[in-house]
């Protein structure tokens, strides 16, 4: 019997994440941070055909905040910078940036599977759009 490559996010052979390029270069807090975006992620059971197949509902709306990163002990600098590793190496890509000065207003995050394409012509992805709103500081 032979396996069928896994598509889309399920992976049905670990061994093609953890010797992948992609993977390899992932700095340590950022394989946390991956590993938490995963477990954030819901499957329920629909019809396929004649058969039933699980399948993931949220992958395109997961919301991970600065504030839940702190609880877990993580910097807001070493949050954003391991948010720009994943999303550099194609793991995560950003359905939808937040506005830091709106409480609700959070960002929402996709997971991606273009880090099997990482290193060859077919990677393509979205950088995070970089922050740049000046706050004043008292003084």
């Amino acid at each position: 019997m032979t396996r069928k490559k896994s598509t889309g996010l399920y992976l049905e052979n670990w061994r093609e994440l953890l010797v992948s390029p992609a993977f390899k270069k992932l700095h340590h807090l950022s394989v946390r941070i991956l590993l938490y975006f995963w477990s954030r992620l819901k499957k329920e059971k629909r019809q396929v055909g004649k058969h039933e197949e699980w399948v993931y509902i949220n992958s395109e709306n997961i919301v991970f905040t600065y504030a839940e990163a702190k609880r877990m002990g993580i910097s807001r600098q070493s949050f954003v910078r391991s948010l720009d590793d994943l999303i550099s190496h194609g793991f995560l890509r950003i359905v939808h940036s937040g506005n830091g000065f709106s409480k609700g207003d959070n960002s929402v995050y996709a997971i991606s599977s273009m880090w099997r394409d990482y290193e060859s012509e077919k990677f393509k992805i979205e950088p995070r759009v970089k922050d740049t709103r000046e706050f004043h500081k008292k003084t």
